[in-house]
């Protein structure tokens, strides 16, 4: 994957469905502007006009300018991605992402007591 990313110029998922779009992770990661559909999850990993944009699902001509976009500004796409590697650096840093997994584990273990306490 990472000789993929590498190769190209910008990244799109024009998907009408995701789940987690780790693709898009990858890309950030790497350094590369993406050009994606508002799926799930989407914004929390494009910034939409400051990592990539976010455009309509089923939009073909948002897509395609989002993307002419873009490739008509190629200093511009290198700020792009230098800011969606630092906030992919900054979201999910090994570090960061188990502070989030702890502070959510905590936070359910106290709502699992409170309720055993008002059952009791």
């Amino acid at each position: 994957m990472p000789s993929y990313l590498h190769a190209c110029d910008v990244l799109v998922l024009p998907s009408i469905y995701e789940g987690i779009p780790t693709v898009l992770v990858e890309a950030a990661a790497s350094g590369k502007p993406v050009v994606s559909t508002r799926t799930r999850n989407v914004e929390d990993v494009v910034l939409d006009g400051q990592t990539g944009y976010i455009v309509p699902v089923r939009d073909p001509a948002a897509l395609a300018e989002a993307l002419a976009r873009v490739l008509a500004d190629p200093a511009h796409a290198a700020q792009m991605g230098q800011a969606g590697r630092e906030w992919v650096q900054a979201r999910f840093a090994p570090g960061k992402v188990m502070t989030d997994l702890q502070t959510m584990w905590q936070a359910t273990a106290g709502c699992a007591r409170t309720r055993l306490k008002a059952q009791a």
